[in-house]
This record gives C-alpha cells, structure tokens and sequence, in this order.
C-alpha cells in the first residue's frame, strides 16, 4: 500500500473559519490566529501576523495573550525589542496571576538589566511562580538562598527549593513553541 498525504484542505477551512471569527473580536479566536501564525501551523510562520493577532487578544484582557504580547517584545520576536514595553505587558499578566510572567518579573528584578535589581521583589515574584509550580522559580530560590543575596544564607531552604526542582524535573528551558494552543 502506499502512504498519501491527508489533504490540506479540511485545515484550510479550518483556519479561515477561525480568522471568520476572530474579525468579529473574538479574543480567544485572535489569540488562536496568533498561534497559528506564531507556530507556523498550516500557514508559513509569520511573527509579525502573530504578534497583530496577539495584540488584538492582549488589548481585550485575553490573559495568555497579554503574556506573550509582552515575551514578543522581550526577545524582540515579531516586534522591534523593546524592554518598556516587554515590562508593561509582562507586568500586567504577572500581576494577574501568569506563573511564566511572574518568573519572568522575578527575573527582570534579579538581573537589574530592565529595572533596577532588587533581590527582594525578584524573590516575592519566584515564591510566586514557584507556588504555582514553575520549576524555574524553585532553582531561582535556591541560588539566591545559597548565594545570599538580598538575603540571609539558609543552605538549608536552598537546599529545600533546589530538591524541589529536581523533583519537578528541573529543565532550566521552556518550551520556545512560539505559542502555546489555548482553549476557546
């Protein structure tokens, strides 16, 4: 027997029927358009179309859209880099709750590149994200628990936080899927 390719055609529809969608303002269907386009998903990888698709969703409180509106500027993906606007957008989903956004703030205060470093706002932002269960955050509190910065030495809590990540498989990477797929 030989093996033929799916036709491309029902996902076609597919894609079009969502941009149907999200041109009537539908924050999830934009934030999907911006998925699509972001991770190259039955069109080319186009992240400038993304990023228009993810800023439309952003500028309607779509949550997860606001996070990655904010990651685009901050490494400059599909947008000129600009770390102003990467903190505004990062902020506003840090401060409604987004664990990536919440490591990300803490480790725009822990490096002091961005903003001014202040040890003490990076770790609130990691106990945070960490709570939420961003091993990332856990391997951040345990070198600044080891190192002692900002803070007391407690190898003890380090050593608490690093067992942690390595108990939540520590991968010190996330995923950079351009987007990852959000439920409608």
């Amino acid at each position: 027997k030989s093996i033929s390719t799916p036709s491309p055609f029902p996902y076609i529809v597919a894609i079009e029927a969502m941009r149907i969608v999200a041109d009537t303002g539908n924050k999830n269907a934009q934030y999907h358009m911006a998925a699509i386009y972001g991770n190259g998903d039955g069109v080319l990888m186009d992240l400038e179309e993304a990023v228009k698709w993810c800023r439309l969703a952003a500028e309607q409180g779509h949550m997860e859209a606001i996070f990655k509106l904010g990651e685009s500027y901050y490494y400059g993906d599909g947008v000129k880099q600009n770390p102003t606007e990467a903190i505004k957008w990062l902020k506003l989903a840090a401060d409604h709750g987004h664990p990536i956004a919440l490591h990300y703030m803490g480790m725009v205060y822990y490096e002091g590149k961005i903003l001014p470093q202040d040890y003490h706002r990076a770790i609130t932002y990691f106990f945070i994200a960490e709570a939420q269960g961003i091993i990332d955050s856990s391997f951040m509190l345990g070198v600044i628990y080891y190192k002692w910065w900002g803070i007391d030495k407690d190898e003890e809590v380090a050593f608490h936080h690093f067992m942690l990540a390595a108990k939540w498989k520590y991968s010190n990477a996330f995923s950079k899927s351009f987007f990852t797929p959000y439920p409608l």
